[in-house]
């Protein structure tokens, strides 16, 4: 090398310091133009491209560098950095390991291996580069990672301390303390840890930690100016939109957060995440067509995503495509298996009504799934009850049925009920025209939404119901007395008390008899006693496709006859929405007539 080259190469390098790129890739240039085997110009200006993104140049450049001066150390270490970076990891490794007591080359290595999931190699190679130097910071933080991999969350933290004293102007460490705290739930010292790392070097990843750890202190402005600063600082940086995305949708502003998935995807179109979410804001938008299509794309990058075939059968049904949507909810049944949210079968089950419903082929189609539902899942009760109400068979499954109904919606049946315009305890208002009852029973008191009601004009109130959820849920009104959790049959058969009223709204239409019901009210009702009650009509007695059993007027007055219970009033009246029309029903007022056995009070 001559010195008119030194002297051209130091200014090219002090150029590239200073970012000016073109520059130094001019000076390098005009280096190799008189001295084509200069390794450091070659070297320089695999490093101009490295900067720029064009890795392809830069490793032809590194290599060309490393064949003519295979010894040279920074020659071959930046060209392993550049294999890596492509994803020519064996090709990487080759290159670092020709390098055994650099401490940077053991850094690599291990974080390669950490990457692999050969954790134990990866930790070696730490290790070893610990032992040629206990203060470097990259093998502190990349035990820190495979301990966080191995769920050694102290373990990782301890490391990751060390790192931040050893070097303290090191942001990596700041940066993987911050993930780590945050991961603990430590999210103030993760903010500080992240601020730091910021403030030493404001890379796009470190503010995306930044915007993600004051999201979970519940600043969610701040999160996105952080997410913003990402894509200020660099436009093609996919995440950064992604997160801006997220907290537009979260604020309903859907129109800009389509505009910022769809930016994140045009930077990385497989990004499954934002493919995902940008199909849920299109249906937030009425585009249904397009947020199906988005949505099948989005399975598309990412087969093995339940949530998104999940999403999709939800989206479906509510278009009413539910043979697909079947399909769907079935497939994820399937593959999940007993860890599979019992929400899937719920929904299965309204499918198969819905279907049911549509035509004689859409009954035998549902019918055909709900035996092969039966068929691979042999212990589901809802499985089980679903295809005795499509055949219209007795169900042996009633009240297990109804008990996981209940247990599955306590937190949303008063906002489902509303949605439905279900308001049976309400219908049962003109019936009670006391001022005041002394011992009232609420039957299948559900939510306590009748206990709650009325409670003004109730002295002692007792609640019974299958579902400890629905339990749970009646006892935070402060309306009942007594709370029971057991199956309503089995309570009125066995209770020694008598009531002067007893409730039950929407509770008869998931029991099989209906005279034993019936039979069990006029049990527990004391002399003079009122009773009033919902009871679900239909052309045919017995089990509907809903899943609920539905009587005759004719029969449920036959059947108060027979247990012994006078009509005061039976009103006919819709009870909720029903699909496209109305579940009809009656409301009962009845008395216990006149009997030879001796009544316990």
């Amino acid at each position: 090398m001559t010195n008119n080259a030194d002297v051209i190469l130091n200014t090219a390098f002090a150029a590239y310091n200073a970012d000016d790129l073109d520059q130094a890739e001019a000076l390098a240039r005009q280096v190799l133009a008189t001295e084509p085997a200069n390794g450091d110009a070659l070297y320089l200006l695999g490093l101009v491209a490295w900067r720029a993104g064009a890795l392809e140049p830069a490793e032809s450049l590194l290599y060309q560098a490393v064949r003519l001066y295979p010894a040279a150390e920074n020659y071959a270490l930046m060209l392993a950095s550049v294999l890596e970076a492509r994803g020519a990891l064996d090709e990487a490794l080759d290159f670092y390991r020709k390098f055994p007591n650099n401490p940077a080359a053991l850094v690599q290595i291990g974080l390669i291996e950490a990457r692999r999931g050969r954790l134990s190699f990866a930790d070696s190679a730490f290790l070893r580069a610990l032992e040629l130097d206990a203060k470097v910071a990259g093998a502190l933080v990349g035990l820190a990672q495979t301990a966080r991999k191995r769920g050694q969350n102290k373990k990782a933290l301890s490391y990751l301390e060390q790192a931040v004293t050893a070097t303290p102007n090191y942001p990596d460490a700041w940066y993987q303390m911050a993930v780590q705290c945050r991961l603990m739930r430590q999210e103030d010292r993760a903010l500080k840890a992240v601020n730091k790392a910021v403030a030493l070097n404001p890379l796009p990843v470190f503010l995306i930690e930044q915007g993600l750890i004051l999201e979970a202190l519940g600043h969610p402005d701040e999160a996105f100016s952080s997410y913003r600063r990402a894509t200020d600082t660099d436009a093609g940086f996919a995440q950064g939109w992604y997160y801006q995305g997220n907290l537009l949708r979260d604020k309903g502003n859907n129109a800009a957060a389509e505009a910022a998935y769809k930016r994140a995807i045009q930077i990385a179109p497989d990004f499954f995440d934002a493919v995902h979410n940008l199909a849920d804001v299109l249906y937030r938008l009425g585009r249904v067509n397009e947020a199906l299509e988005t949505l099948r794309q989005a399975i598309l990058i990412n087969p093995e995503s339940d949530t998104a075939r999940y999403n999709l059968a939800v989206m479906l049904e509510d278009a009413g495509s539910f043979e697909e949507a079947l399909g769907l909810y079935f497939n994820v049944l399937v593959r999940q298996n007993k860890k599979a949210p019992q929400e899937i079968e719920w929904r299965i089950a309204a499918c198969l009504t819905a279907l049911g419903r549509l035509s004689k082929q859409g009954y035998k189609t549902a019918v055909r799934f709900a035996q092969g539902w039966v068929k691979h899942f042999p212990d589901s009760v809802i499985a089980a009850h679903m295809l005795a109400a499509l055949t219209h068979h007795a169900s042996e499954k009633a009240a297990a049925y109804a008990q996981a109904l209940y247990d599955a919606f306590a937190d949303t049946y008063d906002a489902k009920m509303r949605q439905l315009a279900a308001d049976v305890c309400g219908l049962f208002a003109p019936f009670l025209t006391q001022k005041s009852y002394q011992h009232v029973l609420d039957l299948g008191c559900g939510t306590g939404a009748c206990g709650k009601r009325f409670k003004p004009i109730f002295q002692t109130l007792t609640g019974v119901d299958v579902s400890k959820n629905m339990i749970e849920k009646a006892r935070l009104t402060g309306a009942y007395d007594t709370l029971k959790h057991a199956d309503a049959m089995t309570f009125l058969k066995t209770t020694k008390h008598r009531f002067d009223l007893v409730l039950a709204a929407d509770v008869i239409c998931y029991m099989d008899d209906l005279k034993g019901v019936l039979s069990g009210i006029r049990r527990v009702l004391a002399p003079a006693g009122l009773g009033v009650f919902s009871v679900e009509t239909g052309a045919q007695d017995g089990l509907s496709e809903t899943g609920r059993y539905v009587w005759r007027r004719e029969t449920v007055e036959k059947a108060l006859a027979g247990v012994g219970l006078i009509p005061e009033k039976i009103i006919a009246s819709p009870l909720r929405r029903e699909g496209a029309g109305q579940a009809e029903g009656l409301i009962i007022a009845v008395r216990a007539g006149k009997t030879d056995k001796k009544e316990a009070v």
